[in-house]
Parts: structure tokens; C-alpha cells; sequence
């Protein structure tokens, strides 16, 4: 969980875990404001910098989304 004295993440959400690409949905509570003041939705695409082209998911994050997916069910 990301945290500052302002905010916090205060959700977090994996999901369509593909061989090359995960979604994650997330929300940020203001301390200040005591609301969520924001939601998002990311795409994150793996990239190889090396070839210029998208690169698989490596076994150790792939694990890591996975077992994150399960414990938020």
C-alpha cells in the first residue's frame, strides 16, 4: 500500500492477468478530505526496452499477481 500523510491507496484491485498485460483498479482516500478523491484503472503492459517489442509476464510476477488476485477474493 502506497501511504503519505495525505493519502493512502485505499484499494487495490488485479484483474485479466493476460501473458503479456494485467489490469489494476485502484481507489486513493484524502486524510484531508476523508473521502476517496480518486479512482483509476491502468493497463499495464510488459515491454522489453532491448527488442521494442511487448515481453511476456516473468514467472515471479506472474506468481505474485496471482497469489495478490487470490487473496483479494
Amino acid at each position: 500500500l502506497y501511504s503519505s500523510a495525505a493519502s493512502d491507496v485505499y484499494k487495490r484491485q488485479i484483474s485479466d492477468i493476460k501473458t503479456d498485460r494485467f489490469v489494476m483498479n485502484y481507489s486513493v482516500f484524502s486524510h484531508a478530505q476523508g473521502a476517496i478523491t480518486t479512482t483509476g484503472t491502468s493497463k499495464v503492459v510488459m515491454f522489453d526496452f532491448k527488442t521494442g517489442a511487448k515481453a511476456p509476464i516473468t514467472e515471479p510476477l506472474l506468481s505474485a499477481l496471482l497469489k495478490y488476485a487470490q487473496d483479494e477474493s
